[in-house]
């Protein structure tokens, strides 16, 4: 006797129900056909039908949500570009290189990946050399030197790094540095700068890989 069981995946799409459901239709263990149907809708039996003795509902499984990220051409300090991440109900999804937030529908919980660190002008930064820097305790230097910023181009070396945001480094792996520019000729000046932007909700603002996950709980 041949049993026929149906495998159904929901997807989410920005929300905590599900929209799209696919079916996989199997026979003996082996996909026999697939396909999809709308929740709430009809559930469509295969076109072709085998001959069979019925259907055996095998259960859910939930597919985990991924965060995405995207910055198109180069940001400056006189054209700053917004980094576009997957919305997700009330929040959005992070993603930065290989790392990205991710939430799971079976446990509701969000695992955050990416950090977000807003600049005011209030910021302690430091001098050395040619650099004001400024550390960020959750920032992961030793292993991961990536980030995103809207106003500055983000690297991972002091070579040529002139305007841009430098993960790691010296004088310690985690500092975020600020390789100064003529733009501004101090700190004073610097901060001068943030605490403009921030004060027309126009913050500077780096994203980057965390040194530890942080989970959180998802409210729609």
């Amino acid at each position: 006797m041949k049993i026929f069981l149906i495998i159904l995946f929901i997807l989410f799409t920005g929300a905590t129900r599900a929209e799209t459901v696919n079916i996989d239709w199997l026979a003996n263990d082996t996909t026999y056909t697939a396909s999809t149907c709308e929740l709430g809708g009809d559930l469509i039996i295969p076109a072709t039908n085998p001959t069979k003795y019925g259907y055996t509902f095998r259960g859910w499984q939930y597919n985990e949500i991924y965060g995405t990220g995207v910055q198109t051409g180069t940001p400056t300090p006189t054209d700053p570009i917004e980094p576009v991440f997957k919305p997700f109900g009330n929040t959005v999804l992070r993603a930065i290189g290989g790392y990205a937030d991710s939430y799971d529908p079976v446990t509701g919980k969000i695992t955050r990946r990416i950090g977000v660190k807003v600049l005011n002008g209030t910021e302690l930064w430091s001098t050395t050399g040619t650099n004001y820097y400024t550390y960020v305790s959750a920032l992961d230097g030793s292993t991961s030197k990536i980030g995103l910023s809207n106003y500055f181009q983000c690297t991972n070396t002091n070579s040529g790094a002139t305007g841009k945001f430098v993960f790691g480094g010296t004088p310690n792996n985690g500092n975020i540095l600020f390789a100064v520019t003529k733009t501004w000729p101090s700190v004073s000046d610097w901060n001068a700068f943030l605490a403009e932007r921030y004060a027309a909700d126009q913050p500077v603002t780096i994203y980057y890989k965390l040194a530890t996950p942080v989970e959180e709980s998802f409210v729609q």
